[in-house]
Parts: structure tokens; sequence; C-alpha cells
């Protein structure tokens, strides 16, 4: 699932993940390691920190669990535009993320034959850190047997 929420002309972006039946071995996986980069490039969210930085402390992660993998982006800014091309999450942009900012995080992986896994939402970076904007919305993978 991927969709986004417009609420007072501001635009939320989330992604979840979810499966019928037993998830495959591969599936847990590869959902695992997108999460764990995803929570690594959250706990590094913080003012002053390069938008790069947050892209390769995520993208070190992520490929622990699947060594192949390879994004131009884990993210974008977010608020009156979906996506805004002022700051990407890339190696790429050194903006420094400021108090108030919000970002969208997003650890997308495809695969023909096998399928599609996100985990995504909107940060708040905040005076000591971030808000995980979407943190009531559970990031482990749905499974509905």
């Amino acid at each position: 699932m991927d969709c986004y929420l417009v609420y007072q002309n501001y635009i939320s972006d989330v992604a979840r993940t979810s499966v019928i039946g037993k998830p495959s071995e591969k599936l847990s996986k590869y959902h695992n390691a997108l999460l764990n980069g995803h929570m690594k490039a959250i706990n590094t969210i913080a003012p002053g920190v390069n938008a790069s930085k947050v892209f390769d402390v995520a993208m070190e992660k992520t490929i622990e669990g699947i060594p192949h993998y390879k994004r131009p982006h884990i993210g974008h800014s977010i608020g009156i535009e979906c996506y805004s091309p002022l700051l990407s999450i890339s190696p790429y942009c050194d903006i420094e993320l400021q108090e108030n900012m919000v970002i969208n995080l997003e650890s997308p992986y495809y695969e023909l034959g096998f399928g599609g896994i996100n985990i995504e939402g909107p940060i708040l970076v905040t005076k000591n850190g971030c808000e995980d904007l979407t943190a009531n919305l559970s990031k482990e993978l749905h499974i509905k047997v």
C-alpha cells in the first residue's frame, strides 16, 4: 500500500507492506533489511545532518540484508507538495536538515517475478532529533492468514 492524504493543504505520503498467507523467507528477510535501513535513517536525522549522510547510513544498513539493493534516493521533502525537488535524501544532496523540516523517508524494493515492498512515512526534524509522524502505524510486515 502506497498512498497519500491531504489535510489542510499538507500532504502525507505513507507506505506499508502486507501479505496474505505465510510470507516467504525471502520476503521476511528483505522486509527486515528495509526496516533496519529505514530505522537507522530515522535514528540519524537531526538538525545539521546532511541529507546525504541519512542516505549513506540507510543504504549501508539495508545492503547488509539485500546486497544488490540500489536506490537513487530514499526520501524527499514533503509539505504542500508531495515531491518537492528542493530536497532529496540522496548521495548528492548536501543540504543540512533544519528544525521543523518535514521529510519523507521511503525504502522501496521492487523485483519482477517477486513483488514489491515499501516502508514510507513523514519525519519531522525536531530541535534534538526527529519525530516519526507515523510512529503509531506499525512498520512490521502485515500478515493476514
